[in-house]
């Protein structure tokens, strides 16, 4: 019985040490994140890598906060961007970005890993 827990206990703290609690970001993942507006009003075009690192894809999100500009932004609202292969190693797309009174909008990118995502932002650029 007391092997059994032991055994029980290790396994926890030797899963635990290759967990990832905190996912990898900052201004050079932000910077990968090509974002600009289209045409149409309200309407842009994101462009990022396929894969950094070691992810084998690639999500990214409309999201939006309440938040000031600077800050950490954490997304009230998200609605997933549906990317396509465009060239090279990257994928794009074309999407809406309605507005919402009292909230800023940004996209969020997640490239998965086997232990720990990577995630960018980006606010968007305005042309007022």
């Amino acid at each position: 019985m007391i092997r059994v827990a032991v055994f029980l206990l290790a396994l926890l703290i030797s899963s635990a040490s290759y967990s990832c609690t905190v996912p990898i970001y900052g201004e050079e993942y932000d910077a990968l994140i090509e974002l600009t507006e289209t045409q149409d009003r309200h309407s842009y075009q994101i462009r990022v890598p396929a894969k950094v690192g070691g992810s084998k894809l690639v999500e990214a999100f409309l999201a939006y906060t309440k938040l000031p500009k600077g800050e950490f932004m954490v997304g009230e609202f998200f609605t997933k961007i549906r990317l396509r292969k465009s060239s090279g190693d990257y994928v794009s797309a074309v999407f809406d970005v309605p507005e919402k009174e009292g909230y800023a909008p940004y996209v969020q990118v997640r490239w998965p890993g086997e232990v720990c995502a990577t995630v960018a932002f980006s606010e968007f650029p305005h042309s007022d």
